[in-house]
């Protein structure tokens, strides 16, 4: 699961703060699902199908989404590759 939601975050462009703040949540929190080191109450993961536009169930099991988790593979590294370098320029002015 916390690789589809990764994946429909950054399909989005958004930011783990970015659906954190749309969610009520911690970026951190976040970041725990995307590695699944936690797992989202159900509440949450209604929130986070109804965020992406998808169902519960393509979140759980990849399956019966509108969303197939490889289809904009050349978007999806185009999008990482920009906040990648967002990223890289952050940390740059903090040094």
């Amino acid at each position: 699961m916390g690789n589809r939601i990764a994946w429909l975050r950054l399909k989005k462009g958004l930011t783990q703060a970015a659906l954190g703040e749309k969610l009520g949540l911690s970026a951190s929190a976040i970041g725990m699902y995307e590695q699944g080191r936690r797992e989202p109450s159900i509440s949450i993961l209604i929130s986070l199908a109804n965020e992406f536009g998808v169902t519960t169930d393509y979140l759980l099991t990849g399956r019966n989404g509108k969303a197939p988790l490889f289809a904009s593979m050349p978007e999806l590294v185009k999008r990482l590759a920009i906040l990648y370098a967002a990223w890289l320029a952050e940390k740059d002015e903090e040094l």
